[in-house]
Protein backbone atom coordinates (compact mmCIF):
# COMPACT_ATOMS: atom_id res chain seq x y z
CA UNK A 1 0.00 0.00 0.00
CA UNK A 2 1.40 3.65 -0.81
CA UNK A 3 1.03 6.25 1.67
CA UNK A 4 -0.81 8.89 0.33
CA UNK A 5 0.82 12.41 -1.02
CA UNK A 6 0.65 15.32 1.66
CA UNK A 7 0.10 17.46 -1.59
CA UNK A 8 -2.58 15.63 -3.29
CA UNK A 9 -4.59 15.42 0.27
CA UNK A 10 -4.04 18.86 1.11
CA UNK A 11 -4.06 20.67 -2.65
CA UNK A 12 -8.04 19.51 -2.46
CA UNK A 13 -9.15 22.49 -1.01
CA UNK A 14 -12.44 23.01 -2.79
CA UNK A 15 -15.55 22.87 -0.58
CA UNK A 16 -16.52 19.64 -2.66
CA UNK A 17 -12.97 17.94 -2.16
CA UNK A 18 -13.17 18.78 1.81
CA UNK A 19 -16.85 17.16 1.86
CA UNK A 20 -16.03 14.45 -0.15
CA UNK A 21 -13.24 13.93 2.40
CA UNK A 22 -15.58 14.11 5.29
CA UNK A 23 -18.12 11.63 3.44
CA UNK A 24 -14.94 9.08 3.19
CA UNK A 25 -13.97 8.72 6.68
CA UNK A 26 -17.58 9.05 7.64
CA UNK A 27 -18.29 5.73 5.25
CA UNK A 28 -14.81 3.84 6.85
CA UNK A 29 -15.93 4.81 10.20
CA UNK A 30 -19.36 2.83 9.80
CA UNK A 31 -17.72 0.29 8.22
CA UNK A 32 -15.41 -0.36 11.06
CA UNK A 33 -18.08 -0.14 13.33
CA UNK A 34 -19.76 -2.98 11.60
CA UNK A 35 -16.89 -4.63 11.04
CA UNK A 36 -16.43 -4.72 15.29
CA UNK A 37 -19.98 -5.37 16.14
CA UNK A 38 -19.99 -8.70 13.54
CA UNK A 39 -18.40 -11.48 16.17
CA UNK A 40 -18.05 -13.53 12.49
CA UNK A 41 -16.06 -11.20 10.84
CA UNK A 42 -12.76 -12.53 9.75
CA UNK A 43 -9.38 -12.12 9.60
CA UNK A 44 -9.71 -10.40 6.10
CA UNK A 45 -12.36 -8.62 6.86
CA UNK A 46 -10.54 -7.36 9.98
CA UNK A 47 -7.49 -6.77 7.82
CA UNK A 48 -9.63 -4.87 5.41
CA UNK A 49 -11.00 -2.23 7.96
CA UNK A 50 -7.77 -1.58 9.57
CA UNK A 51 -6.28 -1.20 6.22
CA UNK A 52 -9.16 1.40 5.35
CA UNK A 53 -8.58 3.10 8.48
CA UNK A 54 -5.06 3.63 8.56
CA UNK A 55 -5.79 5.53 5.43
CA UNK A 56 -8.14 7.55 6.65
CA UNK A 57 -5.86 8.47 10.09
CA UNK A 58 -3.27 9.19 7.57
CA UNK A 59 -4.97 11.88 5.67
CA UNK A 60 -6.45 13.41 8.71
CA UNK A 61 -2.91 13.54 9.93
CA UNK A 62 -1.72 15.65 6.75
CA UNK A 63 -4.65 17.52 6.81
CA UNK A 64 -4.24 18.43 10.74
CA UNK A 65 -0.19 19.09 9.82
CA UNK A 66 -1.25 21.15 7.24
CA UNK A 67 -4.00 23.12 8.80
CA UNK A 68 -1.53 23.85 11.77
CA UNK A 69 1.78 25.00 9.88
CA UNK A 70 -1.15 27.98 8.47
CA UNK A 71 -2.10 28.76 11.86
CA UNK A 72 1.79 29.35 13.13
CA UNK A 73 2.90 30.68 9.93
Amino acid sequence: MTRPSAVAITSSSTPHARHHQLDCGKDVLAGAAAVLADATAGGLALRFTLTRVIASLRQVLVVAHSRGGRLRG
